[in-house]
């Protein structure tokens, strides 16, 4: 700004006095009524002069620093949204193993009870013949991880079941219930009836197909697919024990007074 003042002052007060000097001032008098210029005014304008070219040869250099700064901040935001673009497929994978590693462990504790509720089960019902009772005992725990299959009777059996204990069923439970029956197998010990054998101690083991349904990480954990009750998915196979005292047979006991 100052530059330009003392240009426009200095600088057009000189070039009006070398032309008027050169013979050219009837021509221009027309348009140039002030007098003619001091020296004073004469060195103002060779300041002003002097000042525009210094301060061009100092900023020489700021115009092309400045276009450089701007082209590596464009060429580092070009960098940062590659990276973000090349990153976040592999950010979501993890997010998603890490919610299916979760839901596998949650799963697993329900597992272990449901081997529990299966000896517990079994323990009293094997003696009395009832074989099946330990398996429909764990499919009872593990129904809420289960998805919605096909409703069987026994299935519509367990939801009367439940509705008369006064328990609040949820919608679909028959399906739920059903699923899990056919995804819990009783590994050991055999069920069969016991009612003509004593106590003894038992290990009961079951196995479960528990359904991954987070995309992505399913691929990786258990790439196959496979139909259980009527759904489609891929299933992991979890398992779990639990020892039980079994009761002695109702055909062992004696129940004479004396």
């Amino acid at each position: 700004m100052y530059v330009a003042a003392l240009l426009a002052t200095g600088g057009g007060a000189m070039l009006l006095h070398a032309v008027r000097a050169a013979g050219f001032a009837a021509e221009i008098e027309p348009f140039a009524a002030e007098p003619a210029p001091s020296d004073a005014a004469l060195l103002q304008g060779i300041a002003g002069i002097a000042a525009l070219l210094l301060a061009c040869f100092l900023t020489r250099g700021t115009t092309w620093r400045w276009r450089n700064l701007l082209a590596r901040l464009h060429e580092d935001r070009a960098t940062a949204s590659v990276s973000f673009v090349l990153t976040l497929p592999i950010f979501l994978f993890i997010v998603a193993v890490i919610i299916q590693s979760a839901l596998i462990a949650n799963a697993q504790l329900m597992v272990n009870y449901a081997a529990f509720a299966a000896a517990r089960s079994a323990a009293t019902s094997l003696a009395d013949g009832y074989v099946d009772h330990p398996r429909r005992a764990a499919a009872l725990v593990l129904a809420p991880l289960s998805p919605q299959g096909r409703a069987t009777p026994t299935g519509e059996q367990a939801r009367q079941a439940m509705l008369a204990a006064g328990a609040a069923v949820p919608r679909g439970y028959a399906g739920r219930f059903s699923h899990a029956l056919d995804a819990v197998s009783i590994i050991r010990p055999a069920l069969s009836d016991r009612s003509r054998s004593p106590s003894e101690l038992l290990k009961m083991e079951i196995s479960y197909r528990f359904i991954l349904k987070v995309p992505a990480a399913n691929l990786v954990l258990k790439p196959g697919r496979i139909t259980i009750g009527g759904v489609s998915g891929r299933y992991l196979l979890l398992h779990a024990s639990s020892a039980f005292q079994s009761s002695p047979g109702r055909d062992t006991m004696d129940f004479s007074p004396f």
